[in-house]
């Protein structure tokens, strides 16, 4: 009788310890779209034009998604692992041509927040490119958050982690771990020539090259600013120069080096909304009719009503397409006359430029 009372608890704990047990799974071949919020929108690679995102669906990988103001929405890759995607987000969802386990979203602009199960590398990779940096998630929940000044073509990002681990890749520099409760802001330009890291919470090391090209580490407290200054030749050499200034903007560190680049670097291009397909440092040009999706000139927010629609043209364009080696694209531009009705909104300010405090 003790026998079978004992085989018995053995059989419970073994289930009680497999129910316990949460197992990590692979990325599903499509991601969905789900709780929409307000207006979102979806490019595919098979359709380039932006159509409004059904709730539910799956898209391939390779998709752009965009949501306008006042709007959110929640991309699903697998049981577990969401991405929220907050106002005014838009961004291209892509798959490493080299290794299709390896995900990659390209945020072009706003703000977004992931939750991935602790065991998720297990099986997958992600990582959050911007025109700062790249940011590689260890299984964690963290947000990303991107600002362009067209005037001054500087991007603001913020990366905060609340839970786990990441690592920051920029253009020669690296943040090996950003822990839970890290907080930092990058601002830097597209050509990637000019970028300023501060550290706003938390404590991390910082790795670079000292001027005799040696690996160094620096401990980064917080409001410590990192500035980091490049030029490019032509021969693709490349010469960094990098201050490292306390709380109190003294000089803590310095170092001047160069090193030969194994291959051009990819710039991150602008934000792509529906209506437009945009090329690196390009943007609207002021007084034109925004197209739809898009604001107009100014502070205000605008609604529109299409009045007239005249003849539509197929032209071949260079488009966002060009920063994944995809070469142009075709598409259809419609002659159409808005109208807009403002709406007050409030402005924000501009990120501060690198160099600036």
């Amino acid at each position: 009788m003790k026998k079978e009372a004992v085989c018995v608890s053995i059989a419970v704990l073994s289930v009680w310890l497999a129910s316990s047990v949460v197992l990590a799974a692979p990325f599903d071949p499509l991601f969905r779209i789900m709780k929409v919020s307000g207006q979102c929108f979806v490019a595919t690679p098979e359709n380039p034009d932006f159509v409004p995102a059904v709730e539910g669906n799956g898209y391939p990988y390779g998709s752009k998604v965009c949501t306008e103001a006042d709007s959110s929405a929640v991309i699903k890759f697998s049981e577990g692992n969401e991405c929220n995607l907050q106002a005014n987000v838009a961004m291209t969802l892509l798959v490493d041509a080299t290794n299709e386990k390896n995900k990659i979203i390209r945020l072009y602009q706003g703000k977004i927040e992931l939750e991935l199960e602790k065991g998720y590398h297990d099986f997958n990779t992600l990582s959050i490119e911007t025109i700062t940096s790249v940011c590689e998630a260890i299984g964690c929940k963290f947000t990303v958050e991107a600002k362009k000044d067209a005037e001054t073509d500087l991007t603001w990002v913020q990366i905060a982690c609340t839970e786990g681990q990441l690592r920051i890749k920029g253009a020669n520099f690296e943040i090996p771990v950003l822990g839970k409760e890290n907080t930092i802001q990058l601002t830097g330009t597209s050509d990637k020539l000019s970028t300023r890291i501060k550290n706003v919470k938390g404590v991390f090391n910082y790795n670079y090259k000292d001027s005799e090209g040696n690996a160094k580490s620096a401990e980064i407290k917080p409001n410590c600013v990192v500035k980091i200054f490049r030029a490019v030749a032509e021969d693709n050499t490349v010469s960094v120069t990098t201050f490292i200034t306390a709380a109190d903007s003294t000089i803590v560190e310095s170092s001047v080096y160069s090193e030969k680049m194994e291959k051009p670097e990819m710039v991150v291009g602008e934000e792509v909304r529906p209506g437009q397909e945009l090329l690196p440092g390009e943007a609207p040009t002021k007084g034109e009719a925004p197209a739809k999706g898009e604001k107009p000139s100014g502070e205000n927010e605008a609604t529109f009503t299409t009045t007239t629609t005249t003849t539509t043209t197929t032209t071949t364009v260079p488009s966002i397409k060009d920063l994944l080696g995809q070469g142009t694209t075709t598409i259809s531009t419609t002659t159409t006359t808005y109208r807009y009705i403002p709406v007050t909104t409030t402005t924000v300010p501009s990120p501060t430029p690198v160099g600036w405090r």
